[in-house]
């Protein structure tokens, strides 16, 4: 079972209480806020929780490319998203002693139009050709250390709903 919890960007973040009410949204995720820290474990044996941050979110028609200056969409546009995220070791565990990461790569984030539609294909070539390997967002993240980045998203839309899902279970959205 994947627990899920938020918290606000002042204080780390925890799961939810035994009688705290989490309101989902109508894709069984929780809605945060850019710059809300949000949290939640990822292997409970080892102790291990993924605290993310979504940073800042953009839209742009096109994106500094790998091999060539600028890259151009496929679908409509490049939805840029600035993400932080920790994987911590809980407990007081030794992160090195902790064999467990937590994967963050693009295919983990996902849109939805307006219209609550989602959009079947995200991740396509030309997203993947956006910003030079150091600007992007590490696929996964090990127990003990902290990873930022970019991930772009090749989107039909200008607005809508960004989706994160860490793997089974709750995962997050967020609006733009």
């Amino acid at each position: 079972m994947l627990l899920a919890g938020c918290a606000s960007s002042s204080g780390p973040a925890t799961g939810p209480s035994p009688t705290a009410t989490i309101e989902l949204t109508v894709r069984g995720n929780i809605l945060a806020a850019v710059g809300q820290l949000v949290a939640t474990p990822v292997d409970v044996e080892a102790g291990t929780t993924l605290a993310l941050t979504v940073r800042d979110i953009r839209v742009v028609d096109t994106c500094p490319g790998r091999g060539q200056p600028v890259q151009s969409p496929t679908l409509g546009q490049f939805v840029v998203i600035d993400v932080a995220a920790e994987l911590v070791a809980e407990g007081g565990e030794d992160p090195a002693q902790v064999p467990s990461y937590a994967g963050l790569g693009a295919e983990r984030f996902g849109i939805v139009d307006p219209d609550g539609v989602a959009q079947e294909v995200s991740v396509t070539d030309a997203s993947w050709a956006c910003f030079e390997d150091e600007e992007i967002l590490a696929a996964f993240v090990e127990a003990g250390q902290g990873v930022s980045g970019l991930v772009a998203l090749d989107s039909r839309t200008d607005h809508g709903t960004i989706l994160f899902i860490p793997g089974e279970g709750i995962g997050w959205e967020w609006d733009f």
